[in-house]
């Protein structure tokens, strides 16, 4: 009894094992407004990946950063030309002045007082254009650092896709997982209960006792609140999965009850380190960030160094009812071109801590990387050891339930024919239902092994 309410109390705990999994590391964002067209029919994986792509808000997001850090390089590259502005204005004086005017006086002669009406309707524009010619290097540093940052944005991008690929993975397969286990369970009730039938069959018979009786029955009523459990977490899975693809929870997802394992050629240890090493997109994006630390430090020498640019102004002036001034080309139309400098030379040393504060994001940035390519090396051999790992034991496990089902078939043929006892079927059933339930987890572990060392390396999975 004891060895029976184990083994059924270690399949229940597998079950809870795997689902725990996919609640902690299944990315769960709010349902999205997206809809599968067929959930009544099967959802493949490369579906639901492609579902996933479309849907989930954690990717969706980091694919907006990289939107918007695309958007401020191509705003950096256009600080290299011309800015441009225009002014205009009009002006409606409800009071009119005059301007009293003695050109007699001003020329020499007689005094011939003038009255002369000023202007109560006038407008006036004015086209002003400015060209960076020397800047210190701050607009060119700029456009660096946007660039940079564009290029860590859109690897980070790539590195949320394998993200959500190791999620939906897991999310996906866990479901298939928790199916296929809740359809080792109740055949294993289906199977106890077929057994029930024949002791009590061989009772009637005077050929077993009432507490062969009694075992059998107790072991099929101890196995179906397992199978109930099951039923949930197979509930649970697929709530699990539906949010990892932007889908409501309510959505009835059917996967394709499968479980590829893929066995690949892999090559050494040592090879695999050192394509991790230039492959890996967490390496590339530190060294941008040692990059743009050097970037820092120009920008904060160049802050006073001295500007130099081109500019030039076209004004119009008129009016509608006023000889003053007065007609003429020359006095409506005017233009200017320059050339303006300007050297911000003292800014009370402050520059001195901003080089200081870059050149220290600059060791940090180093120093970042080479703990992460140490860590890259320690992540790619313990990866390659799990999945060495998780084959061998998926290979011995797939013999132990070969072997366990033939053990269950011999051990229900011999007591049937009355050579083997009662509790040699019960153990026989419950090694079968232990050996397949092992089986489903170790591939599972299997699956996920094999991507985890996939994006160890640093592939496009």
């Amino acid at each position: 009894m004891f060895k029976r309410n184990l083994i059924v109390g270690m399949a229940v705990c597998n079950l809870i094992w795997v689902s725990g999994v996919l609640a902690a590391e299944t990315v769960a964002p709010e349902a999205a407004g997206s809809t599968l067209s067929a959930l009544s029919q099967t959802l493949s994986f490369d579906e639901a990946l492609r579902l996933a792509v479309r849907n989930n808000k954690t990717y969706l997001m980091q694919v907006e950063r990289e939107t918007a850090a695309s958007a401020q390089w191509w705003q950096a590259s256009l600080g290299f030309g011309p800015t441009g502005s225009f002014q205009a204005g009009y002006v409606l004086d409800n009071k009119p002045q005059t301007m009293s005017l003695d050109l007699g006086n001003m020329f020499g002669g007689p005094s011939v007082p003038q009255e002369m009406a000023l202007a109560t309707n006038y407008y006036s524009g004015q086209l002003s254009v400015s060209q960076p010619i020397f800047t210190g290097g701050k607009i060119f540093n700029a456009f660096r650092l946007a660039g940079l940052q564009y290029d860590m944005a859109r690897d980070a991008t790539r590195l949320a896709h394998g993200q959500l690929y190791l999620d939906i993975t897991q999310a996906y397969y866990g479901a298939v997982v928790n199916e296929k286990m809740l359809s080792v369970m109740e055949t294993s009730l289906s199977q106890l209960n077929q057994h029930l039938n024949v002791v009590k069959s061989r009772v009637r018979e005077g050929a077993a006792s009432n507490y062969d009786l009694l075992r059998s029955e107790v072991q099929v009523a101890n196995l179906e609140p397992a199978v109930i459990k099951i039923r949930t977490l197979v509930i649970l899975a697929k709530r699990s999965l539906a949010a990892a693809l932007g889908l409501e929870t309510t959505h009835e997802i059917k996967t394709s009850g499968t479980l590829p394992i893929v066995e690949e050629i892999w090559p050494p240890l040592d090879e695999m380190q050192r394509r991790a090493q230039v492959q890996r997109l967490e390496l590339k994006n530190l060294d941008r960030a040692r990059r743009l630390a050097d970037i820092g430090t120009s920008l904060a020498l160049a802050a006073n160094a001295p500007n130099l640019a081109l500019t030039g102004a076209w004004t119009y002036y008129d009016t509608n009812d006023s000889q003053f001034p007065p007609e003429g080309a020359n006095l409506k139309h005017a233009w200017q071109v320059g050339v303006g400098v300007s050297w911000p030379f003292w800014d009370n040393l402050s520059v001195i801590p901003k080089v200081q504060a870059a050149a220290a994001r600059t060791r940090e940035a180093e120093l970042g990387l080479a703990a992460l390519k140490d860590g890259i090396k320690i992540e790619v051999e313990g990866a390659y050891l799990t999945l060495t790992s998780a084959l061998q034991t998926l290979q011995a496990q797939k013999k132990n339930a070969q072997l366990a089902q033939e053990g269950y078939r011999i051990a229900e043929q011999q007591y049937a024919n009355g050579v083997m006892t009662n509790l040699d079927v019960m153990d026989a059933q419950l090694a079968l239902n232990q050996a397949e339930s092992n089986y489903l987890q170790t591939q599972y572990e299997y699956i996920q092994a094999r991507i985890k060392l996939h994006r160890a390396i640093g592939d496009d999975i």
